[in-house]
C-alpha cells in the first residue's frame, strides 16, 4: 500500500506519517521547499516530495492507493480573501484533479469546523447536514473547496470523502495555540489567564484523529460517484475550563489558571461540537468525569 500525503509538516500530517509507517504502509509525503519536518525523512517507507501544490503532476501519484489533502493556508492575520482561496481552492483543486488523473482511487480532503461559522450558533451538534456558513477567508475558501470537491467526485463518478477536524491538540502543535500554552505554563510554574472557560468544544487527541483518518482510506461504504462527509471528534464535548483544570492538575502546575482574567472575545462561539459516526473510546478522554 502507498498513500500520498500533502501538508506533512503540521501537527496531523506529522503524525499520520509515523502512523503509516508504523502499519507498513509506504508514504509520498508532500510539502512545501522550505518546510521542517519533524519525522525520520530517510525512512525507507518515505519518499518526501518537496513541491507546491501547483506543480503537482499525475505521474507524482503513480502507484498511490490513496489520497489526503491536509496542506491549507492557515488563518494568518492580515491575509486576503484572494490568498485563502489560491491554495485552499485553485490549488486544493488542482492536486485532487492531478491525484485523479494519476490512478489514485480513494480521495480524502481534510476540512475544518470552521466550515461550519455561524451555523455553530443555531445548531447544538453540527452534522454532514447542518448547512455551511462560514466567516472570514479560511472559513469561507475551505468550505468552497468541499462543495466544489462534492459535485466534482459526483459527476466524475469519484470516491470521495470529506472530514472535518474539530478541535484537534497533541504534541507537535503550535506553541500559540491553547494546549502547548497551558502545558508552557503549569511547567514552567506559571499563572496562566484565561477566559472564564465556559466555550463547549470536542478537544479531540492528534493520533485518534490519524487512526480515524486511515481508516477512512480503508472503509468499504465509500462508492464511486457517492461522496461523503464526517465530523471528526471523540463525541464528548466538555467546557473549556474542565480541559484546563484536569491538565493543569496532570501537569502538577504550581502556579494559577486565572479564569476570566481575559474577556471572550468579539462574537465567541460559545458551543462548537460535532455529531461524530462513533464515540471515541473514553480512555483517550481522561478529562470527562461523568
Amino acid at each position: 500500500m502507498r498513500y500520498f500525503v500533502t501538508g506533512c509538516s503540521g501537527l496531523v500530517g506529522n503524525t499520520l506519517v509515523g502512523k503509516l509507517v508504523e502499519r507498513g504502509i509506504e508514504v509520498v509525503a508532500q510539502c512545501r521547499p522550505s518546510s521542517v519536518l519533524s519525522f525520520d525523512t530517510e525512512h525507507s517507507s518515505i519518499r518526501v516530495l518537496r513541491r507546491h501544490l501547483q506543480d503537482l503532476e499525475p505521474g507524482d501519484f503513480a502507484g498511490c492507493d490513496a489520497f489526503i489533502h491536509l496542506a491549507a493556508q492557515m488563518p494568518t492575520s492580515g491575509m486576503s480573501l484572494a490568498e485563502y482561496m489560491k491554495v485552499n481552492v485553485e490549488q486544493t483543486l488542482h492536486a485532487f484533479y492531478m491525484a485523479a488523473e494519476g490512478g489514485v482511487k480513494r480521495l480524502i480532503h481534510i476540512g475544518t469546523c470552521s466550515e461550519f461559522g455561524l451555523s455553530s450558533l443555531d445548531y447544538p451538534r453540527l452534522s454532514s447536514e447542518t448547512p455551511l456558513r462560514p466567516v472570514g477567508g479560511y472559513g469561507v475558501s475551505k468550505a468552497m473547496a468541499s462543495l466544489a470537491l462534492l459535485d466534482w467526485a459526483y459527476e466524475s463518478d469519484l470516491e470521495l470523502s470529506i472530514l472535518r477536524l474539530f478541535h484537534t491538540f497533541g504534541e507537535g502543535e503550535k506553541e500559540y495555540r491553547f494546549w502547548p500554552s497551558l502545558r508552557k505554563a503549569a511547567l514552567s510554574g506559571e499563572d496562566l489567564p484565561m477566559t472564564l472557560g465556559e466555550q463547549l468544544r470536542d478537544f479531540t487527541p492528534v493520533t485518534y484523529v490519524a487512526d480515524r483518518i486511515i481508516h477512512e482510506c480503508t472503509r468499504t461504504d465509500l462508492k464511486p460517484g457517492h461522496p461523503c462527509t464526517r465530523q471528526i471528534g471523540t463525541g464528548y464535548p466538555c467546557y473549556l475550563k474542565d480541559f484546563a483544570e484536569y491538565w493543569w492538575k496532570h501537569w502538577g502546575a504550581k502556579g494559577k489558571l486565572l479564569f476570566g482574567a481575559i474577556p471572550y472575545r468579539e462574537q465567541e462561539v460559545m458551543s462548537f461540537v460535532p455529531e461524530v459516526d462513533e464515540l471515541a473510546p473514553r480512555s483517550i478522554c481522561p478529562w470527562i468525569t461523568d
